[in-house]
């Protein structure tokens, strides 16, 4: 049986691999390491999705 895998909480103000938009594009692109459950996307997405998906994560962000 896998273990369970709590994810990351994207509506709090801190951003554990970067926070600027370039920070979070590289991660979801090459992923945070080797070793993580968090696999790059290069190759799997368009660069344009990626920067949807950075605009998408930033949305859930809790308003100031």
């Amino acid at each position: 049986k896998a273990d369970a895998i709590t994810p990351s909480d994207f509506t709090d103000a801190k951003w554990d691999h970067g926070s600027t938009d370039g920070e979070m594009f590289v991660v979801i692109r090459d992923g945070v390491s080797p070793t993580s459950m968090m696999k790059g996307q290069k190759g799997k997405m368009t660069d344009n999705d990626m920067w949807n998906m950075v605009n998408y994560l930033k949305s859930l962000a809790a308003k100031k």
